[in-house]
C-alpha cells in the first residue's frame, strides 16, 4: 500500500497552487524559496545574490485580488433557512465558536488562493456503550456534527464512482506527539486519513532507525484508528477558485493568470533595486601598470606610479540612467498588465483605449464570473448543511436546508475596487495622476465633460494651499508678517 500517491489532477494544479500560496503569503515566504522565484544571474556571486535576496520585496498583488473578490462576494449577508436540528449550530459550526458566516467566507477565501478548499462534515465519536442515556448527556458530552477546514494541498488522492461522487479520498496529515518532559525533541509523524463511503481509517507512518548508519526509514502505514461511516457517502465538499472544466474535483487559483507576471515583476524590481544600489555605491576601477596598494572606497586608494608607464586611469563602474529608467518603465508595464488581467480593467495605451461600450462589456464579464462563483459557493455550503443533517438521528432529520447567496453585484462596487487598485499605482509613482484621471474618465467613473488638465491644476493649487496653511500653523509669526505687509 502506497498512500502517498497523488491524483493526476492534484499534480496538474500543484505548481500554480504552491506559487499562489507563496505569493499570497508575501515577501518572507517567497524569500525562503530562494532561486525558485528570485533567479540567480549567470556569473553572479553567492554573496551578491544573498544580498539581493535579502533586499527583494514582493508586491501583494495576489492578496489584493483575493481580498477584493472576497469583499464583493461576501459584502452582503447571505440567507440561511435551516431545519430545527441545525439551527443550534449556526453560531458554532466547528466546535470552536466560529459562526457559519465566518466559516464559509474563509472556505471561499482559501479556495481562491489555492484553487480548491475542502470542508469535511464529521461527527464526534459515540461512547463505547454505543449510545448516550439522554439528550442532555449527549449535549453535555459534546456529541454533535461539525465542519472542519481541509486545505487543498492536504487532499492528495481520490477516486470517483459512476454516479460522479467520491468513492474514497486520502487526506495527508501531520500528528505532533506529546512531550512528557520539557526539553524533549518534538516528534511529528505523518498520517493519512482515508474516507470511503462506508468507513474511515487513520494510518500512521512510523520511522525506525537503520542499524548500519542510524538513519531512519519508514516502516509503512499502520492503522491507528478506524470507524464506520454511516452516511453512505464521503463527507467532504469542495469549494473552488476556478473549477477545472475537464476534471472533477479540480480547481485553479483565481490569480493563476498573473502568477508569472508577479514573479517577473519581483525579479525586475530586484534588478532595479540592485542597479540603484550600485549607482549609490559605485565600484571603483583602476587601469595602471601596477595594482593599487590600497583600494578602499571609504578611505581612498594609493597607486604607485612607474617611470615611462603611460597614463593611469581611475573610474567607477555604475549602471547608466538609461538602464535604470528602462527597468522602471518595464515594471510599470507589468503592473498595468497585472491589473488589467486580474481586475478586468482596460489599462491600455492611449492610442488603444477601449471604448465605453467595451468597458461596460468588460465589467459585465467580470460581474458574470462573480455570479457563477457565488452560485458555486452557495451550492457547496448547502451540501455541507445536508451532510450535517444526515449525521443527525433519523427522528430529527426533517426539512431541507436552504442557502441563498447575494448575487446583485453592481458595477459601482466593482469599480470602487478597481479605483483602489489604480490609486495604489498612482501613489507608488507607477502611473501619473493624469493617466489615473484618464482611466477613470474612459471607464465612465468620471463624466466625459471633465477637463483633465483643469483637474490637475486644481489638485496642484489645493496642495499648495494646504502647504501654505501648514506653514502658517507651524510659524504664526510668518503669518502675522505677511498679513501686515
Amino acid at each position: 500500500m502506497d498512500l502517498s500517491q497523488q491524483h493526476p489532477a492534484y499534480v496538474k494544479t500543484q505548481a500554480d497552487r504552491i506559487a499562489s500560496r507563496h505569493l499570497y503569503e508575501g515577501t518572507r515566504a517567497v524569500r525562503d524559496q530562494g532561486e525558485t522565484y528570485l533567479y540567480k544571474h549567470p556569473n553572479e556571486t553567492t554573496s551578491n545574490y544573498e544580498l539581493r535576496l535579502k533586499r527583494a520585496i514582493v508586491e501583494p498583488f495576489v492578496e489584493k485580488i483575493v481580498v477584493s473578490r472576497d469583499a464583493l462576494l461576501f459584502g452582503k449577508p447571505h440567507m440561511r433557512d435551516l431545519p430545527g436540528p441545525l439551527k443550534e449550530y449556526v453560531s458554532d459550526v466547528d466546535r470552536r465558536g466560529t459562526p457559519a458566516s465566518v466559516f464559509f467566507q474563509k472556505a471561499a477565501f482559501e479556495a481562491q488562493i489555492d484553487g480548491i478548499h475542502w470542508v469535511c462534515v464529521d461527527m464526534t465519536r459515540l461512547p463505547e456503550e454505543g449510545e448516550y442515556p439522554s439528550r442532555a448527556a449527549e449535549v453535555a458530552a459534546g456529541h454533535r456534527p461539525f465542519f472542519e477546514h481541509i486545505p487543498g494541498s492536504a487532499v492528495i488522492d481520490w477516486e470517483i464512482g459512476e454516479d460522479k461522487k467520491l468513492n474514497w479520498i486520502v487526506i495527508e496529515q501531520q500528528k505532533q506527539l506529546p512531550r512528557p518532559t520539557p526539553g524533549e525533541t518534538r516528534e511529528v509523524r505523518k498520517r493519512y486519513k482515508v474516507w470511503t463511503r462506508q468507513t474511515w481509517t487513520i494510518y500512521e507512518v512510523v520511522s525506525e532507525d537503520k542499524s548500519e548508519n542510524s538513519k531512519k526509514k519508514d516502516k509503512g502505514p499502520t492503522i491507528v484508528d478506524a470507524g464506520a461511516n454511516t452516511l453512505g457517502q464521503v463527507p467532504l465538499i469542495p469549494f473552488y477558485g476556478f473549477k477545472d472544466e475537464d476534471e472533477e474535483f479540480c480547481g485553479w487559483p483565481v490569480a493563476k493568470t498573473i502568477l508569472e507576471h508577479v514573479i517577473l515583476r519581483f525579479n525586475k524590481s530586484s534588478d532595479l533595486d540592485w542597479s540603484e544600489l550600485l549607482a549609490s555605491h559605485p565600484i571603483p576601477y583602476v587601469i595602471s601598470p601596477k595594482p593599487p596598494k590600497k583600494l578602499d572606497v571609504n578611505q581612498g586608494l594609493h597607486i604607485e606610479s612607474a617611470p615611462n608607464s603611460g597614463q593611469i586611469e581611475i573610474g567607477y563602474l555604475e549602471p547608466s540612467n538609461a538602464g535604470i529608467d528602462g527597468l522602471r518603465e518595464s515594471i510599470k508595464g507589468i503592473d498595468s498588465k497585472i491589473y488589467a488581467i486580474a481586475l478586468a480593467q482596460a489599462l491600455k495605451d492611449t492610442s488603444q483605449v477601449e471604448s465605453s461600450e467595451g468597458q461596460r462589456e468588460s465589467r459585465k464579464i467580470f460581474t458574470t464570473s462573480l455570479k457563477s462563483v457565488s452560485v458555486s459557493y452557495e451550492e457547496s455550503e448547502r451540501e455541507c448543511w445536508k451532510l450535517m443533517l444526515a449525521w443527525q438521528r433519523p427522528a430529527n432529520a426533517a426539512g431541507e436546508p436552504k442557502v441563498d447567496y447575494a448575487r446583485d453585484f453592481d458595477d459601482r462596487m466593482i469599480e470602487e475596487g478597481m479605483i483602489g487598485a489604480l490609486q495604489d499605482l498612482a501613489d507608488g509613482n507607477y502611473i501619473t495622476g493624469r493617466t489615473l484621471l484618464l482611466m477613470l474618465r474612459e471607464g465612465e467613473i468620471l463624466p466625459e465633460s471633465v477637463d483633465i488638465e483643469e483637474e490637475l491644476q486644481a489638485l496642484k493649487a489645493a496642495r499648495v494651499k494646504a502647504a501654505v496653511e501648514t506653514l502658517r500653523e507651524l510659524n504664526p509669526r510668518s503669518s502675522e508678517g505677511s498679513q501686515a505687509a
